[in-house]
């Protein structure tokens, strides 16, 4: 229904102007990045409800895990390679999740005691990532923890966007899990409504 009434706004495109749009973008996006910006400016996001808000930076990094996402996504459509690299995903991926995860939370989760996950990214940043009777945050790391998610940038940016399941990337040896309870691991994104 979405595709529908995305067509329905800007009619429907060729191949070609699809192309052609996405390389425009793809420059105006390098463009921005090149320029100092305040990464912490809170800018208008009204497409998440009233009165929302995010970062720049938040912004910025949702541009970027986007299109790695959906560019592996579309080379699996394709048949071709769906691999990126490591690199473009790191400084983009704890953002992306620290930040945006929190609002994604299943609203009829059950009414539970905390559950405190921290999240390290190999070559990127950590953080921790509470949540509690339906709500979620993100702190700098330190503190007691039950689980330690240890991930590496490709397989952690499809872990947030549901591409993966956590079982998969455990077993593939791309993640793992340790701490006190490292079995939450296989629970974490069960918490959450896919993006």
């Amino acid at each position: 229904s979405v595709n529908e009434q995305t067509i329905a706004m800007f009619g429907s495109k060729t191949l070609e102007d699809v192309a052609t749009g996405l390389e425009a973008a793809r420059g105006a996006l390098k463009q921005a990045f090149a320029t100092d910006l305040d990464l912490e400016a809170e800018v208008p996001t009204q497409w998440y409800g009233p009165g929302q808000t995010r970062t720049i930076g938040t912004l910025m990094s949702l541009a970027v895990t986007e299109t790695l996402v959906h560019g592996w996504d579309l080379a699996g459509a394709l048949g071709v390679d769906r691999t990126f690299p490591e690199a473009e995903a790191a400084p983009a991926l704890a953002t992306l999740m620290s930040q945006m995860l929190p609002h994604l939370v299943k609203p009829d989760l059950p009414k539970s005691g905390p559950v405190v996950y921290e999240m390290r990214i190999v070559g990127g940043e950590s953080f921790v990532l509470r949540i509690d009777n339906g709500k979620a945050w993100a702190e700098p790391v330190g503190g007691s923890v039950d689980c330690v998610m240890t991930m590496r940038p490709g397989v952690g940016l499809l872990l947030a966007f549901r591409r993966v399941p956590v079982w998969k990337a455990v077993l593939g040896g791309h993640s793992k899990a340790s701490g006190r309870k490292p079995w939450l691991a296989f629970k974490f994104q069960n918490y959450f409504n896919s993006a």
